[in-house]
């Protein structure tokens, strides 16, 4: 599995978020707003063409179509090439020796702080990919919401008497035992050195912000 932290690696993200909704261009890259705008514009005007070719002779048709077809391309390769040096620039920060996960204390949600890692290219990719690593390696996986509770109805249906409990546990991720993690991934051969650097960076920063270290 490649573990890497380069372009194409980040690429490979940026592709996956945005299918899921995520869209990262307004977000970390502002630049490539104009451009993609550009293309949507070409693409609607492909579409009101094409919604037109009965009413137009053929050649006319045939050759504004190319020039739009030719126009689009231009533009989706100059976006391609903006967001690989983009991208690559963003590896290169992280791969950088001492490049960091700055972790800050935010605003609290019902009653708890909140820890967030700084809203930069480089700190959001690499824990993105750290994530993916960890994810595919250990095939760590939340358990799905709707399957529990379709699962939970299901065993609700019948008329046989139950009782509901409903606990919660307190502090959940601040009572994980980030010693025993850090040693399974040390001592595990899975993780390149530098996912475990990058785990052990976090973990180290989170300890000393929270005063959890431990």
């Amino acid at each position: 599995m490649d573990q890497s932290f380069t372009a194409e690696s980040f690429q490979t993200i940026f592709d996956h978020e945005n299918r899921k909704g995520h869209f990262l261009e307004g977000r970390f890259f502002p630049d490539l707003e104009q451009i993609t705008h550009d293309i949507k514009t070409s693409t609607a005007d492909i579409r009101a063409l094409r919604k037109a070719k009965l009413s137009m002779p053929s050649d006319q048709y045939e050759q504004q179509m190319a020039v739009l077809n030719a126009t689009r391309d231009a533009q989706r390769g100059d976006k391609e090439a903006r967001l690989t040096a983009m991208l690559e620039a963003v590896a290169e920060e992280v791969g950088r020796a001492n490049f960091r996960v700055e972790i800050t204390r935010n605003d609290k949600i019902a009653g708890k702080p909140v820890y967030v890692a700084n809203e930069t290219p480089a700190s959001y990719f690499a824990i993105k990919q750290v994530q993916k690593n960890i994810n595919k390696l250990y095939k760590v996986k939340q358990s799905n919401r709707y399957n529990i509770l379709c699962q939970l109805r299901a065993a609700l249906s019948d008329k046989m008497p139950k009782y509901v409990i409903r606990t919660d546990i307190s502090s959940f991720y601040e009572s994980v035992p980030r010693k025993e993690i850090l040693d399974k991934i040390n001592n595990d051969s899975l993780l390149t050195l530098t996912s475990k650097k990058m785990i052990r960076q976090i973990l180290y920063s989170y300890g000393v912000l929270s005063g959890s270290l431990k």
